[in-house]
Order: structure tokens, then C-alpha cells, then sequence
């Protein structure tokens, strides 16, 4: 069988991306020099690309302390990627209907290069501390719309994605051991709905249900989060059915048929 070439990257191209990600994954501006240290650049490299993306709106520099951040084109191209996802637009009236039913703050997490990500939400009635960032990534072991997708996975799957997520420790509760994890799915598996009990934010509860599409594969996940205090054990019970019976008719929506699964 004949090996696939690696494709011939273009430098400059390649660098200008690498640029726009660490912009991306930065909660704040970054300055030239940290920028170019970061790449492994020299700053004036780095500064004739961040001219380039700027002039095409995919940069902007802050005028008082000369940083850079991801410029208005960048957020645009990403508001109309998400746009195209199937299951956004049809979950849309069901993150609606969710969050009215429970009164809580629903979210909706797509699938996405082998990622669980959050690609629409909606406030509920309570003052929820902790919110879903779209286009934010579900963590598969410690969020319930995360883990309602990784539990459904195929085994080789589910091995990848596992090899590629480092299990930190962000509460007492979270799960870090790897055969703990392994149980915890299929119990999530066969219940048919995750929990997260403060296992990523402490005093935040959270419970998913899987989304699947016409050939049987988990597409995404629909769910709620409050704070412990609104979902108390009697209010998860109401949730839950809540939570699987839309997740089942989201489903439906996106041409699941369970026999034929």
C-alpha cells in the first residue's frame, strides 16, 4: 500500500494559522515579544504577519497597551462556521424548549474533529455561576454534556480521545483515574445520561443526554447546569426526564432509528 505524501505546507500560511490559535486560546492580549517567543520567532517575522492579519481583520491591536487579540473577522468566520453545523440549527428550538421546561440554563455540544464542543445555549431562570462559551470545548471526563458524548463513542474512538486529554484534578470530585473513568462511562452508557456532580466546578451540577444521528453515531449532547442549591436530588429526577426525552426527540430530528442502530 502506498504511503500518503505529507502535504507541502506553505510558511508563511502555516505560521499566520499558528498565530490565530494562540490568539484563540488566550483569555487576554498578548504582546509582540511573548507572541514571537511563544512561536518560536523573531518579533519582526511575527510582526509582518500580525500586519497582514490585521489588515484583513483577523488581528486587532489594543491602542493603549499595543497587544494583539483575534480582530472581528476571526469571530465572524467562526459565528458562520457554527452556523453550518446540522445539529445547531435543528437543536436550537430544543435548547429553547429545554431550558423553559427546567428553568435552567441549557447548552448544546456538537461534535467536532473528534471534540465535544458548545455550540448553542440558553439562560434558565436561575443565577447560574458557571456558563457554556460557544465554540468552548466539553471536557470528555469531568463535564456532563462531555462525558454523555465520550461514553457513546466507538472503543477506538474513545482510546484517541482519551490519549490526547490530560485528566486534571479541578475539584475533589473530578474523575483522574483511567479505569474509574472506563467504568464510570459505561455506567453513563447504560443509565443513558451523564452527571456531573461538582466534578468541574465546584457548587455547579450538571446532566447530559447523548444526541445520535441516522447511522447510530453520538453527534453531540443536550443538557442542563445550575447551581447545587437549584438541583437538588428531587429537581435532577425532574431534569433527567426531561433531559433523555428531548435528547431522544433531538435525535429522532437528525434521523436516529433505535432498532436500526
Amino acid at each position: 500500500m502506498k504511503k500518503t505524501p505529507k502535504p507541502r505546507l506553505i510558511q508563511s500560511v502555516d505560521r499566520a494559522l499558528n498565530i490565530l490559535e494562540v490568539l484563540a486560546d488566550r483569555d487576554q492580549s498578548i504582546g509582540l515579544t511573548e507572541l514571537a517567543r511563544t512561536m518560536g520567532l523573531d518579533s519582526s517575522t511575527v510582526y509582518r504577519l500580525l500586519s497582514t492579519l490585521r489588515v484583513h481583520g483577523y488581528a486587532a491591536q489594543d491602542h493603549r497597551d499595543r497587544k494583539y487579540h483575534l480582530g472581528p473577522k476571526a469571530i465572524e468566520l467562526g459565528q458562520k462556521a457554527l452556523q453550518k453545523f446540522t445539529l445547531r440549527s435543528k437543536g436550537a428550538p430544543f435548547v429553547r424548549e429545554l431550558a423553559a421546561k427546567t428553568g435552567e440554563a441549557a447548552h448544546l455540544v456538537s461534535v467536532v474533529g473528534g471534540q465535544a464542543i458548545y455550540v448553542d445555549n440558553r439562560a434558565g431562570a436561575g443565577l447560574l455561576t458557571v456558563s457554556a462559551q460557544i465554540g468552548g470545548v466539553a471536557l470528555p471526563y469531568c463535564t456532563a454534556t462531555g462525558k454523555a458524548v465520550a461514553a457513546n463513542l466507538s472503543e477506538a474512538e474513545l482510546e484517541r480521545l482519551l490519549a490526547s486529554t490530560e485528566l486534571r484534578k479541578l475539584t475533589e470530585n473530578t474523575i483522574t483515574d483511567l479505569g474509574v473513568l472506563r467504568s464510570h462511562f459505561q455506567e453513563v452508557r447504560d443509565q443513558g445520561y451523564a452527571v456531573d456532580d461538582e466534578e468541574y466546578y465546584l457548587g455547579i451540577r450538571c446532566l447530559a443526554a447523548p444526541v445520535f444521528d441516522h447511522s447510530g453515531a453520538v453527534v453531540g449532547s443536550i443538557g442542563v447546569s445550575a447551581s447545587v442549591s437549584r438541583l437538588t436530588p428531587e429537581k435532577m429526577e425532574l431534569c433527567q426526564q426531561a433531559v433523555v426525552d428531548i435528547a431522544r426527540r433531538l435525535s429522532d430530528s437528525m434521523g436516529y432509528v433505535e432498532d436500526a442502530a
